[in-house]
């Protein structure tokens, strides 16, 4: 019997169901970056804005106790019960800067047996600066002195001149380094007067002052030259500054400078390198501020093998936000005629300075 192949089924193509198209993603625009950026904005400052209350609460809430104005930071490692703690006195002493160290003597003062504080070291590192801010922090840290009885040393850096020198010289031991620039006791007044150029300019100014007060002008008229009886009027506040610092130099040198003639020689307004200002009885050694560590430890009546904590005073964030804004506002560019006449103005005030200036 003859096989006969059974046809085969046909193929059959699975059917072809048209796709559906794709849509295009579309690309944000530019109001909608400009939202999301303005939503992202708002919440970074909502999260300052509330971080910057709470630290408002809490420094007002402190009151205006100086542990709410400083902080300390440790210097060097070391866990010692004791601590040797590091004033720094860097740059212009200025307003800034007295009010500084008024928060950290009051700090000491209030935490002394509580932090177990032994020894205190002035770092400086200034030129000078004004006469009364020199003075004012002359007097905080002299009240730290009697009111504490710590030793203080004092750590002198590139230069410790003029002001620098002036708040620091009461400390019990000074060491310079040996590229210090050191002394430079003296007081100078800068003064610029306009006459030469108001005549340049064609201009002549009119100035007045009271029947009853015919000195006014003295030593007070920037629109003309000086003469001898204008510098009359500031010399006598020049020398009595200088017979001021005279005084505050024989205090803390008392021991060093012991003969009005050794006081004389280290006052006369030159400055020092560290080993010349050893000579002069300004510094007591040359060194570093390790050895100014070292000697703070030997006076504090700590051994070389007793452990000890040393730390840094600094200002607070709080305080460095808004002591330091409020103290030194951002310049701006303004040429308005107000803002000149008030820059002569500020020219031409006489200010009296302990200031190295090279």
């Amino acid at each position: 019997m003859d096989q006969t192949e059974s046809p085969r089924p046909p193929v059959t193509q699975p059917p072809v169901y048209p796709s559906a198209p794709v849509p295009l993603r579309k690309s944000p625009g530019v109001f909608q970056l400009a939202t999301k950026l303005f939503f992202a904005v708002i919440i970074i400052l909502s999260i300052f804005g509330l971080g910057l209350y709470v630290g408002i609460i809490l420094s007002v809430s402190s009151g205006s106790s100086a542990a709410s104005q400083v902080q300390m930071t440790r210097y060097s490692p070391g866990e010692g019960e004791q601590r040797i703690v590091i004033i720094p006195l860097e740059g212009m002493t200025d307003n800034q800067q007295t009010v500084f160290v008024r928060h950290c003597v009051d700090h000491l003062i209030a935490n002394r047996e509580k932090l177990q504080i032994a020894a205190v070291v002035l770092r400086v590192d200034s030129p000078g600066g004004p006469v009364s801010p020199a003075d004012q922090t002359h007097h905080h840290l002299k009240r730290l002195k009697e009111e504490t009885d710590l030793p203080v040393i004092a750590s002198y850096g590139s230069v410790a001149a003029s002001g620098g020198y002036y708040i620091s010289c009461l400390a019990d031991h000074i060491i310079a380094e040996p590229t210090t620039i050191t002394g430079s006791i003296g007081v100078i007044a800068n003064v610029m007067t306009f006459g030469g150029t108001m005549d340049k300019l064609g201009v002549t100014p009119q100035v007045r002052q009271a029947t009853t007060s015919p000195d006014k002008e003295r030593g007070n008229n920037m629109f003309r030259q000086w003469d001898e009886d204008d510098w009359a009027v500031v010399q006598p506040m020049l020398d009595e500054m200088h017979a001021r610092f005279i005084e505050v130099v024989k205090e803390g040198r008392s021991d060093v400078l012991d003969t009005p003639e050794k006081l004389k020689a280290a006052t006369t307004g030159l400055a020092y390198l560290g080993a010349e200002a050893v000579e002069m009885g300004l510094v007591d050694r040359v060194g570093y501020l390790d050895d100014a560590l070292a000697e703070a430890r030997s006076r504090a009546g700590i051994s070389d093998d007793s452990p000890v904590s040393i730390y840094r005073l600094k200002p607070t964030v709080m305080q460095q936000l808004f002591g330091a804004s409020a103290a030194s506002p951002q310049p701006r560019i303004d040429l308005s005629p107000r803002t000149l006449r008030d820059a002569m103005e500020e020219f031409s005030v006489p200010r009296l300075m302990y200031l190295y200036q090279p």
